[in-house]
């Protein structure tokens, strides 16, 4: 029976760990190792992980200096025995047959690197409504992907495929030392799971209502200030994306084809950007005007003062 190492990366989440640790249990598909790396925790995490440790031997722990999720997850790779990784925060929950599932998904699709499942978003003490989105929306965004190749890569430059704890992957396929971004504090799974694009592994998503990742919403997870953060990373991942694309084996024409898309998206997002700080808030407008020219810059800054001034709490 193939073996699966579950890396759970936490800091300070022992209020939660506990429900985490026991959606590992309570997996149908038995051969697993569950890898608990502490960033630097200074709460009771270590006292939850304790009494798990007493009882199941399939647990293991690995405490160490506070140096970011990126590089706890490195480290769970690293420790790693496991013929496939499941990445699984310290907050978040699995479904009890998603491995089996998964592990089926391989089996009956050999060429498979990547298989990921549905995600669901969940309020804090209420696990029980989920919504496909974090706005609670239930409105889906997730690309459901099916192979390799350019259209991958062309889907992935438009927007992160999916949270880190729906796929599945190969342990093999990280032999290319595909590995998370250290220096990165947002958005490290998207140029994760580029680096595999690009890297020509194939995704697969496998639609079936048991299994799921539920991701759980903190009162801080959806507030504006994180959100204008998360676009000012979606801005500056693009850079990162047009060395990835130059690196890549596409053809010239194909090169060309995605840097014109990635250009799209970054201008896009400025925008967007711009509209949530506001034409008024200069202090922010000075950080982010040198993410494009003055020309550009100009022209959007037009446009949300104009989009503001037609904003219905303005006509009121």
């Amino acid at each position: 029976m193939n073996k699966i190492s579950i890396i759970i990366p936490t800091y300070n989440y022992g209020f939660v760990l506990s429900q985490t640790l026991e959606s590992v249990l309570e997996q149908t598909h038995q051969n697993w190792e569950c890898i608990i790396v502490d960033d630097g925790s200074t709460d009771n995490t270590e006292e939850i992980v304790n009494k798990y440790l007493s009882k199941e031997k399939r647990f293991l722990y690995h405490k160490q200096q506070n140096s970011g999720v990126s590089a706890a997850r490195n480290k769970g790779i690293k420790l790693a025995s496991g013929d496939f990784l499941q990445f699984l925060d310290g907050d978040d929950l699995i479904s009890p047959e998603k491995l089996s599932l998964q592990i089926r998904h391989f089996e009956s699709n050999p060429d498979i690197d990547i298989s990921y499942t549905n995600n669901f978003y969940f309020r804090d003490h209420q696990p029980e409504t989920l919504s496909y989105d974090s706005e609670m929306n239930n409105k889906e965004w997730m690309y459901k992907l099916q192979g390799r190749g350019i259209e991958t890569v062309k889907a992935m430059l438009h927007h992160n495929i999916s949270v880190i704890s729906s796929p599945l992957l190969k342990a093999s396929i990280l032999k290319k030392e595909v590995q998370f971004p250290d220096s990165v504090a947002l958005l490290e799974d998207w140029i994760f799971w580029s680096r595999l694009g690009f890297a020509n592994c194939s995704f697969h998503y496998l639609n079936h209502p048991k299994a799921y990742t539920s991701n759980r919403l903190h009162p801080t997870s959806v507030s504006k200030k994180n959100l204008v953060k998360m676009k000012e990373g979606d801005i500056l991942i693009r850079s990162l994306f047009n060395k990835m694309i130059e690196q890549s084996g596409f053809n010239q024409q194909e090169k060309q084809l995605l840097h014109s898309l990635n250009k799209k998206y970054y201008k896009w997002n400025f925008k967007k950007l711009l509209y949530q700080i506001g034409p008024w808030n200069f202090a922010e407008l000075k950080k982010i005007k040198k993410y494009v020219n003055t020309i550009d810059f100009g022209i959007y800054y037009i446009k949300a003062i104009y989009q503001q001034l037609k904003s219905p709490s303005n006509n009121e």
